[in-house]
């Protein structure tokens, strides 16, 4: 079938995703779109109609494929002659998928591109006729890692912090209780703590202890500023004269004699003021509360004249609430003499939090085995399955919806029914941890959202789990309450709850949701599957076969934890085996024949610790070893070891090789450069690429510290080691012939070995030079 030539182009600049969206076709701007071509046409047609039935998320991956793919087009035309460009959208082939793939991977693109555009493709050949269907192979990917479940240590962790933050959960909620009988402040009551007022004896008193200093006059300001306060007719009136002054002392001298004291005090100089005012914290809460603080005003009013611009000072402060805001905030500096809670922790003492909602997710997904999706989708009022208290009343049956991973052609808004067993009598199981929530989130549960974020509407936000937000976040984007259905939300929550509690997993500390929410299924699972059986698990989980949650749980990352555990014994035990030559296992040829020879370990006399071994005295393959070594006779020329295959180095080697790459270095700072120079130069790199290599760094240190303590462990000419291993090789003036000094061209070299050969190779060593830097005298 034939696609229509060009279909006809969209004039549509947006186009609206399910969850009310818009997104621009920005591909329109690509240089490699045209109008003329039929492949752009297409694909701005797959867009305009895939893209109105799937989200946001889904249509923004495909407009990225789009434009990738117009990327790709366009580096793929401008390579090729005009027959071969890509221009209509049946030339989008098994060949042109793939090359496209690959290109996405030479970008380090996501992969998911490729995937996303072929199933838009697919949908929209289905929903329309105006393109024909193509059949494009499927995405080659790559192995992701597995999910593994919760190391003991970590899980024995996490649920000891969720159970701690139940329980001050549950205190949460008795102290609600206790603060219903707690009286709230009025305005006028905090006014009168605030500001003082004195009486007749106060002002009188204060006098007295004023006259105590002889030197001091009695200034105007000084006494206006206690008679201000003062509840007095007749001092209130002195207040209003001109002469206040004299007309005081006049007063003073008439009627101060009853209220004076033998033991002068001045009841006026007590501290006054906000900064000294130490409310109670509950009646201070309760005044909030019983005010319906903070939804008793929309939000932009709450956002500015509840803010701190709105109650910097006291008399921006006219009603009760923005006074006890204005004394948790504006005056409560930490260098006051009298400190009190932050607001937000004030507030947290009554509303949920992050934190506490987050705690119940989680104890919820552990106990329950579901998903992040399923928890969340609970209904608050219809919870319980029509099953609960018929096998016994303390049991209950919980069910949940999951609308994810549907099989193939059933519609997304086909939600799949899940169940979960729970124990009404245990304080820490599902229905107690909903109950929980529900007593929680009764302040909240009414009140409309502020902001309904991205791709969310009211019905999604499930207000089982909703919050309040700390106060200084209420005028941004988040608004005063927000859900933890709101994937932001959950993933702040996740972060606050784990630095709470700290929960550490093989040393290493789990700080957010990636580390620790997909992989409680599987931690579900693990330690449930030892009292369910798996179809009751497969059941539990929502799986609509035994295979999907034996196949996908015990061959993926539940099962890999403890095989790689079992993996590494077994590996550690054969190693020990084969390094005590007496694993009698299979093995390949050349580890069998390995482990079959039998070595000749050099010891120098004196030495508790051997040289190094040789495979087969009867095979040297290092340079010259043909002109110099009859065929059957044994090798002995310690000198030429380490450039021949045959050598075998141990641990107890380290220390000689040491002390020999000592010996060079110094042999090398002394001589002028000359061929002898050179071959010193091949063996100090064969030396030092045995030690950066050796793979055990503690090893080669305990290695110098013997070379340092048992100096010399070598003489500086390995050469006159020869007449001790000779073992009668020598005989018949074979001793005195000539060493090899250089070897001819074709003579079998070191790169011809198959193990020092690849190591000198990486180090860039001239094999022709290898035995120049011995010396045969």
């Amino acid at each position: 079938m034939q696609p229509q030539s060009r279909p006809q182009e969209q004039n549509l600049i947006t186009i609206q995703t399910t969850c009310g969206r818009t997104i621009a076709c920005n591909y329109l701007d690509h240089p490699a779109y045209s109008p003329s071509l039929n492949i752009c046409l297409s694909l701005h047609y797959v867009f305009t109609i895939y893209g109105p039935t799937v989200t946001y998320a889904s249509v923004y991956l495909l407009r990225s494929a789009i434009n990738t793919f117009f990327d790709y087009m366009e580096v793929h035309n401008s390579n090729n002659p005009p027959a071969l460009h890509i221009t209509n959208y049946l030339h989008i082939t098994h060949e042109t998928f793939f090359a496209y793939q690959r290109f996405i991977r030479k970008l380090e693109k996501p992969i998911d591109y490729a995937d996303k555009l072929r199933s838009a493709m697919s949908v929209t050949a289905q929903l329309s006729e105006v393109l024909p269907p193509i059949a494009l192979p499927a995405i080659e990917r790559d192995a992701r890692e597995k999910t593994e479940p919760l190391f003991p240590d970590a899980y024995a962790q996490l649920t000891q912090a969720l159970i701690s933050h139940i329980d001050t959960l549950r205190s949460k909620i008795a102290f609600r209780e206790k603060l219903a009988n707690v009286e709230p402040y009025e305005y006028e009551g905090i006014l009168k703590e605030l500001v003082p007022n004195f009486t007749r004896a106060d002002i009188f008193r204060w006098y007295q202890c004023y006259t105590q200093d002889s030197s001091r006059q009695l200034k105007k300001d000084k006494l206006f500023q206690k008679l201000r306060h003062t509840n007095d007719p007749d001092l209130i009136h002195i207040g209003m004269l001109t002469r206040a002054v004299p007309a005081f002392k006049e007063l003073y001298e008439d009627e101060a004699s009853e209220y004076l004291l033998d033991v002068p005090f001045d009841p006026t100089d007590a501290p006054q003021g906000m900064y000294q005012w130490r409310p109670d914290d509950l009646r201070a809460l309760k005044t909030l509360i019983s005010h319906d603080y903070p939804f008793h005003l929309p939000l932009p009013e709450i956002a500015n004249s509840y803010a701190r611009k709105g109650i910097q000072t006291l008399k921006q402060c006219d009603n009760v609430v923005k006074l006890i805001l204005h004394r948790y905030t504006i005056c409560n500096r930490t260098d006051s003499n009298i400190r009190l809670p932050i607001l937000d922790d004030l507030l947290c003492e009554y509303f949920p939090t992050a934190i506490d909602i987050s705690a119940i997710v989680l104890f919820l997904m552990l106990q329950s085995g579901w998903n992040k999706e399923s928890v969340l989708s609970l209904d608050q009022d219809n919870f319980e399955h029509v099953l609960t208290g018929a096998i016994g009343e303390s049991l209950a049956v919980i069910f949940s919806e999951k609308n994810k991973s549907q099989s193939t052609g059933k519609p997304y808004f086909d939600p799949k029914q899940i169940v979960a067993q729970s124990d009404k009598n245990d304080p820490y199981s599902i229905f107690n941890l909903i109950e929980l929530a529900k007593k929680l989130t009764e302040p909240l549960r009414d009140k409309s959202f502020d902001v309904m974020p991205v791709s969310r509407d009211d019905e999604s936000m499930n207000r089982l789990f909703c919050f309040l937000r700390p106060w200084g976040e209420w005028g941004g984007l988040g608004g005063r309450h927000s859900s933890i259905s709101n994937q932001k939300s959950f993933m702040q929550g996740i972060r606050a709850f784990l630095s709470a509690y700290p929960i550490f997993e093989n040393g290493r500390r789990l700080e957010g949701a990636k580390d620790l929410t997909r992989r409680l299924r599987p931690t579900w699972e693990l330690y449930k599957r030892k009292d369910h059986p798996l179809s009751f698990l497969s059941t539990q989980m929502g799986h609509s076969d035994v295979n999907t949650t034996d196949i996908h749980y015990d061959s993926s990352g539940l099962a890999t934890q403890g095989r790689k555990g079992r993996l590494r014994g077994e590996l550690e035990a054969i190693v020990s085996l084969l390094r005590a030559r007496q694993f009698t296992g299979l093995l390949g040829k050349h580890a069998q024949k390995e482990a079959a020879a039998e070595l000749k370990i050099f010891t120098i006399p004196g030495q508790e610790k051997a040289l190094w071994g040789c495979a087969n005295q009867f095979s040297p393959d290092w340079i010259g070893a043909a002109r110099y070594i009859t065929p059957g006779a044994k090798c002995c020329y310690i000198q030429h070891c380490l450039g021949c295959s045959q050598i075998r180095v141990f641990e107890e080697s380290l220390p000689f090789l040491i002390e020999r790459l000592a010996h060079i270095e110094e042999q090398l700072e002394a001589r002028e450069a000359t061929s002898y120079m050179s071959g010193l130069e091949i063996e100090k790199q064969i030396i030092e690429y045995i030690l950066d290599e050796w793979g055990d760094d503690d090893a080669v240190r305990l290695a110098a510290r013997y070379q340092r303590k048992h100096n010399p462990l070598l003489p500086r000419d390995l050469a006159s080691l020869r007449i001790l291993f000779d073992e009668g090789q020598f005989e018949d003036g074979q001793l005195d012939q000539g060493q090899p000094e250089r070897d001819e061209p074709g003579e079998r070299g070191l790169g011809e070995s198959e193990s020092a050969g690849r190591g000198l190779e990486r180090h860039g060593i001239e094999l022709s030079q290898l035995d120049e830097g011995q010396s045969d005298e």
